[in-house]
């Protein structure tokens, strides 16, 4: 039945073209008499048989009218021909140009037998891309055109008078000369993207005869605004020159986090003008910053002078900078020059939001975007606020401290009622784009995705890890090892003896050799007992059995010795009411109680002898390194989810600090001299329990505060065996009032996007002559390029010569591990992709398929820990992971460095300012920008054309192995033995063996020899071609897939993609082979031989019906 109602749409988007004007704004003939009305919006006459047989009248050769033009009239008259009924009708319809952009339709059908009728009426065809979320009022009742598809009639209403709905152009407006039946359907259950909006000829149903006219005066009121001048209000500029300094701009976060980005002039948004100050033309003042609360220097409340402006709508262009879900945050008040008030509050997720990845609020639309050094994807929000019609005094904009800011860059007011649309949701099903999918854990022995090879079982069987040159290297074998492997949490860990001996077997078929215990500890002890240092010893014994499985297939072990550990209420005399996590961090940094918690715990854990291996954990050389606390960064955690006591109690100390050492606080040193006193507290706390650690027996490397990515922390990291560090591209941001659930924000951009800002933030993190691991690493689901993570992520860690990569997280629970469950957040353990895309990683790092880079570019910062902190790198020390090997060492004054500056420095990145070219003779850098660094290097030779096209937008390593195209968002990655390629949709890539193309939808495409040999010489290889994958019934707020609201509970399903992939192979007897999941070839598939090897068309819908996401290539 819908499906005509849209197949000719090839024929409207010629009529449109060469459709005459009837009027100034929004109105077309198209040839056989329908009529555009605005962007996405048509309408015509459309009949429906007693069988539900429609006609449209813009069909070919169903109504064959030519226009009939009489000055303002135009008519077209002629024959109608009704599908599937042989009776005759004839049809007029009259269009009188009004002026003031109006029109009188006049509708007139005659029929001189009866016609079998189900519904006759003038149609609007609304496009669901144009209308989803939009409001449309019948008789002023409005209604919310709904984002999911509606299954039936959406609305049925009779003694309708007045339609009115938004259009581009401005309101549209439907004035019937006489009450009618009106009906809208939602066509997408008929697979066509249109509401249709039908107002029903009178006296129509059942077997019309005779005549029927409909009659209606269609007007579109363009929109109209006026900017509203905010010079005298505004407070503060758009550019920050200094983090936290009380003098702003923007929100006073910084160079790297403010809206500078922003250009002044003119701003569209719904329908309306907006005008951005330019702050070099009102003394550096730009826009109004209202804060009170965490940021006092903000003030609370600015009056805006309104001059007796009349409007009906209220616009605010604005934004929050962090601000708690759900709550209000201030109010607006329109003071009318009767003296009355009118007050509307301002919601956190309701009216507007973060200015950090922002999407669709309820009155809130996303109406400029930009970025800044700290973001890829900043915005500000327009929010709409109805007033009544009559003069205005003034405005006031009030914050009640809620939120730490709130930024106001524009006002308008709109002389029409204007409702903003509301977020449309989304519901993920099977259809064209994806298709369900069969899933399995389990890999079969032997098969092209069985990378158990890269094991060298049993774990331990070289002795201890220890530390040589910088390296990771077993104490029997002295030379460098890497890890790469994956987080258990939280129950994952406790399964029984026959669960953990198959989980260990599968872990080693993906190809990890090293598995990450992570949130253990809130289940190793008992339940609230009467310490929290009773060990449940069923758990312990399930925990023990699991270090014996993964040993013995060579699966290494690491933990941190505090994650998650609950503590019974009043344990602590020191601390009675500790309870958060982060206060226990704190607590045991700190206290003396609370650390001898910590280390009786961790004298239990590692020194107990496990009965499988017969040996204590702290004996055991399965083992690769411990951390003490898990993200237990203290100049950060002090004052971001932690407690008001624990705050107290580090102020009490402080302040006793500062006495003892005749230390005078003034509110101007305050801030640094609590920062010395925070770094004496963490140097002692480290030193103390390395000591511990050391006394108990535990041979392996120590590291701690894997958080946090401040150079300010490498005086501590220095004295660490190694340096570890967590790192998420696009991390759920939860903006419900429950942490951990939905609903939750994401990005769903390519880390191309943001120029590789994962790794790319982390690599200065590393201190040049020790070990750097990354525990904590992930491209989160549903970012739908999280395909991209692995390779990416591992070849520039490879490159950058790291040491350890463990993907956050294999499974939270241990019901995920053997059984089909929603592909989640953060676990991998049911999602196709990251588990297929690890492969290309265990190849680029565990295999060392990827070259390290020899040229070295050390970052020079204070050893001074406490002075001039901040929280990151700045974007020129990061750039510099694109191109060679980079870390941090300590400048201690007249040109020396500690640790030693690296072999091949190339240049040094002089963060401290101290130094400068006197103190060194390698050239030093000190662009604060990507854009400055690359100058610097361009100037000095050290990179040229070759690693630079188009001015940055495109970059190569000094290796040649590693292309970033960011305009394109195309990675590519080129090795002897593996290639990989991260093609959007429409862009190619092309290695040394294999080209690809992809022509439909965002794939990975990667080549892996996988008999030891390099790709020219293999004679069998694993190719991948990953898109996404998702669970059916999962629902977002909008196709954007930017804001989950639920997880689906249906079967996994597969996005299409396609690409055209060349190989270079020589010789004959080659096959290719579709794989399963499990790794099974499941088909052969053709492919077209050439004079350079072979091509084939790759595509994630299988030719039976299911998922191809794995390809094996053998020579037979």
């Amino acid at each position: 039945m819908a499906r005509s109602v849209w197949k000719e749409s090839g024929l409207l988007a010629v009529a449109v073209c060469a459709a005459t004007a009837a009027g100034a704004v929004g109105i077309e003939f198209l040839p056989n008499g329908g009529v555009q009305a605005g962007e996405g919006v048509r309408f015509s006459a459309v009949h429906f048989s007693d069988k539900w047989v429609n006609t449209d009248q813009i069909e070919r050769k169903s109504f064959l009218a030519e226009a009939v033009r009489d000055g303002a009239t135009t008519r077209f008259s002629a024959p109608w021909k009704l599908n599937n009924n042989s009776a005759e009708v004839n049809m007029s319809v009259t269009a009188t140009e009004q002026g003031g952009n109006a029109w009188k339709f006049d509708y007139r059908i005659d029929a001189a037998k009866p016609v079998p009728t189900a519904s006759l009426s003038v149609q609007l065809s609304l496009a669901t891309t144009s209308f989803a979320g939009k409001t449309l009022w019948l008789n002023d009742k409005p209604y919310v055109f709904p984002g999911d598809t509606f299954k039936g009639t959406w609305l049925k209403l009779n003694d309708i008078r007045k339609v009115e709905f938004p259009v581009a152009e401005g309101m549209l407006s439907i004035d019937l000369a006489q009450p009618v039946y009106v009906s809208v359907t939602d066509y997408r259950q008929f697979n066509a993207n249109a509401y249709g909006l039908r107002l029903t000829f009178p006296g129509t149903d059942g077997n019309f005869q005779g005549t029927a006219s409909l009659s209606f005066t269609l007007r579109i009121d363009p929109w109209r605004g006026e900017a509203i001048d905010l010079r005298r209000a505004v407070n503060m500029g758009f550019a920050d020159d200094v983090a936290g300094d009380g003098k702003g701009g923007w929100c006073d976060e910084g160079s790297n986090n403010d809206l500078s980005d922003i250009k002044p002039g003119r701003i569209q948004a719904a329908g309306i003008g907006f005008d951005v100050i330019d702050p070099a033309g009102n003394g550096g003042k730009s826009c109004i910053v209202l804060g009170g609360g965490k940021r006092p220097h903000f003030p609370a409340k600015v009056e805006i002078p309104a001059a007796g402006k009349q409007f009906r709508t209220l616009l605010l262009m604005h934004a929050l900078a962090s601000p708690p879900a759900g709550v209000e945050i201030g109010a607006v008040k329109a003071i009318y020059a009767d003296g009355s008030v009118g007050r509307f509050p301002v919601i956190s997720n309701r009216e507007v939001a973060n200015w950090w990845q922002p999407v669709a609020r309820e009155n809130g639309v996303v109406a400029w975007r930009g970025k800044s050094g700290r973001c890829s994807d900043i915005g500000l929000y327009v929010s709409a606020f109805p007033l009544e019609n009559k003069p205005l005094k003034s405005l006031e904009l009030e914050a009640n401290g809620a939120a730490p800011a709130w930024m106001v860059v524009a006002v308008s007011g709109a002389a029409q009622r204007i409702v903003l649309p509301k977020p449309v949701g989304y519901t993920l099903r099977a259809g064209d784009e994806w298709r369900p999918m069969k899933t399995t854990r389990e890999i079969e022995a032997g098969s092209a995705l069985d990378f158990s090879f890269i094991q060298d079982a049993p774990a331990g069987k070289y002795g201890f890890v220890k530390i040589k040159d910088g390296k990771f290297v077993f104490e029997n074998q002295q030379k460098p090892v890497r890890f790469y492997g994956a987080n258990l949490c939280f129950l994952a860990n406790y399964l029984d003896k026959e669960q953990a001996d198959k989980l260990a077997e599968r872990l080693s078929r993906i190809g990890y050799n090293a598995i990450r215990f992570h949130h253990y500890d809130r289940d190793v002890v008992q339940n609230l007992p009467a310490n929290s240092t009773t060990f449940n010893k069923q758990n312990l014994d399930k925990l023990d059995y699991l270090v014996y499985a993964l040993k013995k297939r060579g699966i290494y072990l690491t933990t941190d010795l505090f994650t998650e550990r609950s503590r019974k209420p009043g344990e602590f005399k020191s601390f009675p009411t500790l309870e958060l996590q982060r206060d226990y961090k704190l607590a045991a940094m700190l206290l003396p109680e609370v650390r001898d918690n910590l280390k009786a715990f961790a004298r239990e854990l590692l020194t107990h002898k496990n009965p499988y291996t017969g040996l204590s954990w702290a004996d055991d050389p399965a083992f690769i390194g411990f951390s003490l606390i898990n993200e237990n960064t203290i100049f950060h955690i002090i004052n971001i989810s932690s407690s008001d006591e624990i705050r107290r109690i580090y102020n009490e100390h402080f302040e006793k600090w500062a006495a003892e050492k005749k230390i005078t606080v003034t509110d101007q040193n305050r801030l640094e001299q609590v920062r010395a006193f925070l770094s004496e507290v963490y140097c002692d706390y480290y030193d103390d329990m390395v000591k511990f650690m050391r006394e108990i027996g535990v041979k392996v490397p120590l590291t701690d505060q894997n958080f946090i990515m401040s150079p300010n922390l490498t005086a501590h990291r220095a004295a660490y065996d190694y340096v570890d560090n967590h790192l998420y591209w696009d991390h759920p941001v939860f903006i419900g009032v429950k942490q951990w659930a939905p609903p939750s924000q994401f990005l769903n951009k390519s880390v191309l996007f943001a120029r590789l800002q994962s790794p790319c933030e982390l690599a200065p993190t590393r201190v040049f002559g020790k070990p750097f691991t990354v525990t904590e690493f992930d491209f989160c689901h549903p970012n739908g390029f999280r395909a991209e993570g692995a390779p990416i992520f591992s070849a520039y860690a490879a490159m950058q010569d790291w040491d350890g990569l463990f993907r956050f997280a294999y499974s939270h629970s241990n019901g995920n591990l053997f059984q089909d469950a929603t592909i989640g957040t953060f676990d991998v353990v049911n999602d196709p992709i990251r588990i297929l895309s690890e492969r290309i990683g265990i190849a680029f790092f565990t295999r060392g398929d990827v070259q390290v880079a020899k040229a070295a570019f050390p970052v020079a910062v204070s050893p001074v820990a406490h002075v001039n902190y901040t929280s990151n790198f700045p974007k020129g020390a990061e750039e510099l992971t694109l191109f060679g090997r980079v870390g941090s060492l300590l400048y201690e004054g007249d040109g020396k460095f500690s640790p030693a500056l690296p072999d091949d420095t190339r240049a040094i990145y002089a963060y401290d300012s101290s130094l400068n070219s006197k103190n060194v003779r390698i050239p030093l850098l000190t662009g604060r920008k990507s854009a400055d660094v690359i100058a610097e290097l361009l100037k000095l030779r050290i990179l040229n054309a070759a690693q630079i096209q188009r001015k940055g937008a495109a970059v190569t390593s000094l290796t040649g192995e590693l292309s970033a195209d960011f305009d394109k968002a195309v990675f590519q990655a080129v090795t002897p033995r593996s290639e990989a390629f991260v093609l959007p949709e429409k862009q190619r890539a092309a290695g040394r063996f294999a080209t690809a193309e992809s022509t439909s939808g965002f794939s990975v495409f990667s080549a892996i020899a996988i008999d030891g040999k390099t790709l020219a010489e293999s004679s069998r290889m694993l190719l991948l071609h990953l898109s996404n994958t998702d669970t059916e019934g999962t629902r977002y707020a909008s196709p954007e897939m930017t804001v989950l609201l639920s997880y689906g509970k249906g079967a996994t399903v597969v996005r299409k993609a396609v690409s055209q992939v060349s190989l270079k192979v020589s010789g004959d007897g080659w096959k290719l082979y579709a794989l399963n999941l499990e790794g099974r070839r499941v088909g052969e598939v053709p492919f077209r031989k050439n004079a350079d090897g072979i091509s084939f068309t790759a595509d994630t819908f299988g030719p039976n019906g299911d998922a191809l996401l794995a390809y094996e290539l053998v020579r037979e």
